[in-house]
């Protein structure tokens, strides 16, 4: 390497250079000639402008992107796999959506016949489902218990000891979302 480069910059704004300052004699000038500063500001202004592009593109991209939540997801037309096996408890589903899949559990949003919100959970044979007035969700959302016991041993959180349960909540704002429930049950 040359003894003017270093790591492959050239030093040029390290090089020691003397001049007159106001009549204040012969100085050391430093690094931060105009030149170097300018150039500096520049490649500083270049790298936070493309940061900003970066970041703001990315965040529009996630939001146009971001799948619809609450009552929205009726927006999009059906797909076959919206189809879930479990019959809702008044009758047949007008309207059906695949959600997610939460602790081994396929989440399916519904309308019955008579325009209720339905939350649907199922897994292999099991299944069962919610329902409330529209009304309802968007006050209050809709709610489901899953027992220790159903939930599969490669599906469990970890944070789920025996005897607690998973709640599975949907609201007008979010996709379904789980936590552990502390709260103990009792097997029957």
């Amino acid at each position: 390497m040359r003894p003017d480069r270093i790591g492959g910059i050239a030093a040029s704004g390290i090089a020691d250079r003397v001049h007159d300052t106001a009549g204040m004699g012969s100085t050391r000038q430093s690094s931060w000639d105009s030149t170097t500063i300018r150039h500096k500001l520049l490649v500083g202004a270049a790298i936070v402008s493309g940061l900003t592009v970066l970041i703001i593109g990315g965040r529009v991209i996630s939001e146009n992107a971001a799948e619809p939540t609450g009552l929205a997801v009726f927006d999009t037309p059906p797909e076959p796999s919206d189809k879930p096996n479990t019959p809702l408890p008044e009758g047949p589903a007008e309207d059906t959506r695949y959600l997610t899949n939460l602790v081994g559990w396929n989440i399916f949003a519904a309308r019955d016949l008579e325009q209720r919100v339905c939350l649907i959970i199922e897994q292999g044979g099991k299944g069962g489902a919610n329902c409330v007035t529209e009304e309802e969700f968007d006050s209050s959302g809709l709610t489901t218990i899953i027992y220790y016991g159903d939930i599969r041993y490669d599906d469990r959180p970890a944070s789920l000891s025996e005897g607690e349960s998973v709640r599975i909540e949907w609201s007008p704002k979010t996709l379904p979302i789980w936590e552990v429930d502390k709260v103990r049950y009792v097997s029957q």
